[in-house]
């Protein structure tokens, strides 16, 4: 069993700080993936799972699909001038985060997401990277502005808990947590996760009237 402090320097699904070298490998792969949602060519098809994983690759990546923005009413100019704008950014994210470069990754999400703010995917990708690299602040940050977009999505109100509780932010992480488990979005290893942290940051506030119940609930989880 993992403490809770092992598990707050965590990210959902892929793991974020202190990677060992076969989740690393995870992280990169499934954030290539990710970014391949966005439209771009893709760089890998899957992301494997690190050792002792539960959740399927495919499922997570079903996530940035599910942000992917609707390009239909997008007239030819306008696409024209958005993919001449946009187009290096990406691509580039692709090849540095094959290559394991994330800060380098990062700043070029930075420059796609000024020319193209409107693209939850992409900022969902960004927040993702951002916690892998540590910095909980802009996972939150990019993570609120995906549900700005995307109100209640369950995988970012997951995100956007672990990070506020690395940043010591228990209220908020619990009542994200609390939401994500509501979602039918997650996948039911993601769930059982937001389930099992609504328990450890409930007991750490002295809310043992919510502790108990979570706890029963996350240990039926399959």
């Amino acid at each position: 069993m993992r403490s809770r402090a092992s598990r707050s320097s965590e990210a959902p699904g892929a793991r974020g700080a202190g990677l060992g070298r076969t989740a690393r490998g995870a992280l990169v792969a499934l954030l290539a993936v990710l970014l391949a949602c966005t439209g771009a060519a893709a760089l890998a098809t899957e992301a494997p799972a690190a050792e002792g994983e539960g959740a399927k690759a495919g499922e997570v990546v079903d996530y940035a699909k599910l942000l992917a923005p609707d390009r239909s009413g997008e007239g030819v100019i306008a696409r024209t001038r958005r993919e001449t704008t946009t187009y290096p950014y990406i691509e580039r994210a692709q090849r540095l985060i094959a290559q394991g470069n994330l800060p380098e990754a990062r700043k070029d999400l930075d420059v796609y997401l000024e020319r193209d703010p409107d693209d939850l995917s992409a900022r969902f990708t960004y927040g993702v990277l951002a916690s892998s690299l540590g910095d909980s602040h802009a996972a939150v940050q990019a993570m609120t502005k995906v549900l700005e977009g995307r109100p209640g999505f369950g995988p970012a109100l997951l995100y956007r808990a672990v990070a506020r509780q690395k940043d010591g932010d228990d209220a908020g992480a619990l009542a994200d947590y609390q939401a994500a488990a509501k979602s039918d979005v997650l996948t039911r290893a993601d769930r059982a996760e937001a389930l099992d942290s609504v328990a450890q940051v409930a007991v750490n506030l002295h809310q043992n009237d919510v502790a108990p119940r979570r706890s029963t609930r996350s240990r039926r989880s399959p």
